[in-house]
């Protein structure tokens, strides 16, 4: 379940910045307390990604270059 919440961060921070360069920030018209609102958003999933999602990250990536160590070592047996 976790790695599917981390999925599901990534992927709406991923639509939420290609949203942003769509935006034309000169003409921008939002009032203080839904740009408050987006920021927040913004980093709650950032927090959210830095405290759980990379570490689970780097967790596969250790758990790959070590299964990759074994596979390597035992070619050259």
């Amino acid at each position: 379940m976790a790695d599917r919440n981390i999925m599901n961060a990534v992927q709406r921070l991923n639509s939420i910045v290609k949203k942003l360069e769509k935006v034309d920030l000169d003409n921008l018209n939002l009032s203080p307390r839904v740009l408050e609102n987006r920021i927040l958003t913004l980093e709650g999933y950032l927090s959210y990604l830095d405290q759980v999602g990379y570490p689970k990250v780097e967790k596969y990536v250790d758990l790959a270059t070590q299964k990759s160590e074994v596979l390597v070592g035992g070619e050259n047996d």
